[in-house]
């Protein structure tokens, strides 16, 4: 590793800056030491005012048309995909823009958030003869391959390109090996929560006869298993009453609106009615309050019949356990790293409606147990999961590739 402290210039790049969905970024980019300047550069941006950067390159171009996730430079062009002159102006268009931010703000590094991005990354990293890093998180390693599979002959090139390639975890890391990547290319660096706003809260029931707080929040996509939950829960039998909330809402997408239905039925078959709080979106500091008002979290990810996966883990699920609280999840992608069974929380198998279920009530029976679950949860964030540790460590990474 470099012992150098001399300031570098990385460049984060993405498609939007940001989703409300991907908080976990701008997390990630603002827990990077203050000797490195990260300008980001984005095709449009949203929700600036909850995600500002100090300094945000928009190219919102006005050549009519959208470009497309998985339909990238030449590798979607084989298969006739992007040979559309209008997307293939799009693509110059964003190479040209981000090859000027890297000569005007004399970048060292360029970071690819998602693999399919850095694609449209490659060229431009190599006629700047900067370095390059990508960051896998899931959709690009498990859906879009198994949707468009000549992008992993896309991939070989990003892999080349790089010099290090970032996953959550070992699990993930065997998924990007698979897809043609250089193991010593890769490395495990676990995304991170700013501890400082998840205050630690060991969790008790205040009286016995108190109703035990569910809470299920997630994006209405099939990866995320609120059905499988939602029909865990119908069934469960226990001593206490039960009082679950569900935070989350579809978006624009025919699967997220089919999950929509999904989920809907599940509550029907399940006969839970109005025992479930259905509270759609809320932003991200009302939903760690959310959390603090609750027991036990419900998070039992799948993988999704399009292969899509979570790649690495819900943030939500390291955010639960660094406010001290018990976790019921499934041994999914990368979760059995972030949470340990028995010692943070308990894992069901992926699907296992039955196994969700006798782990519910095994917490719920055992409040007792709650304190010393969330103790647990909490050291392991701290340790692995803290954004400024984390930041700290992305930085060592940049540092690694600049000056090798």
């Amino acid at each position: 590793m470099s012992t150098s402290t001399a300031p570098i210039s990385v460049l984060q790049s993405c498609n939007s800056w940001l989703p409300t969905t991907q908080k976990w970024l701008h997390t990630q980019v603002s827990a990077l030491p203050e000797d490195i300047r990260s300008p980001v550069a984005a095709r449009c941006a949203e929700n600036l005012d909850a995600f500002p950067v100090d300094e945000l390159h928009v190219r919102d171009t006005d050549v009519p048309g959208v470009f497309p996730i998985g339909h990238l430079l030449k590798g979607m062009a084989k298969v006739g995909l992007f040979n559309d002159p209008i997307q293939r102006h799009q693509a110059q268009h964003w190479a040209d823009f981000r090859r000027e931010i890297v000569r005007k703000r004399k970048v060292d590094l360029v970071h690819s958030h998602f693999g399919h991005h850095a694609i449209r990354d490659v060229p431009v990293v190599r006629s700047e003869a900067v370095a390059h890093v990508v960051s896998f998180y899931g959709y690009d390693a498990g859906f879009l391959p198994r949707k468009y599979p000549e992008i992993v002959e896309d991939y070989h090139d990003v892999f080349e390109s790089a010099s290090a390639v970032l996953c959550e975890g070992p699990h993930f890391a065997e998924t990007i090996e698979a897809l043609g990547c250089s193991r010593d290319k890769i490395r495990v660096h676990h995304l991170g929560v700013d501890l400082e706003n998840h205050p630690f809260r060991p969790r008790a029931l205040n009286d016995p006869g108190d109703p035990v707080r569910i809470l299920m929040a997630a994006s209405f996509k099939q990866k995320k298993g609120l059905p499988d939950a939602i029909r865990a829960l119908g069934g469960v039998d226990t001593s206490h009453d039960i009082e679950v909330t569900l935070i989350g809402e579809a978006d624009d997408s025919r699967r997220s609106k089919r999950e929509h239905r999904r989920i809907r039925q599940a509550i029907e078959e399940s006969d839970l009615g109005d025992s479930i709080r259905q509270k759609g979106f809320v932003p991200y500091d009302r939903l760690v309050d959310e959390m603090l008002d609750h027991h036990i979290f419900l998070s039992p990810s799948r993988t999704a019949e399009t292969g899509d996966t979570e790649g690495g883990a819900p943030v939500s699920i390291i955010a639960a356990q660094a406010t001290g609280m018990p976790v019921t999840s499934t041994r999914h992608a990368d979760i059995p790293h972030v949470l340990e069974h028995g010692e943070t929380g308990l894992l069901a198998d992926e699907r296992s409606v039955s196994q969700i279920r006798a782990h519910l009530e095994r917490l719920i029976d055992a409040p007792d147990s709650w304190a010393k679950l969330g103790k647990n949860a909490r050291e392991r964030i701290e340790a692995e999961f803290d954004a400024r540790k984390q930041g700290e460590r992305l930085g060592e990474i940049y540092r690694d590739v600049v000056t090798p």
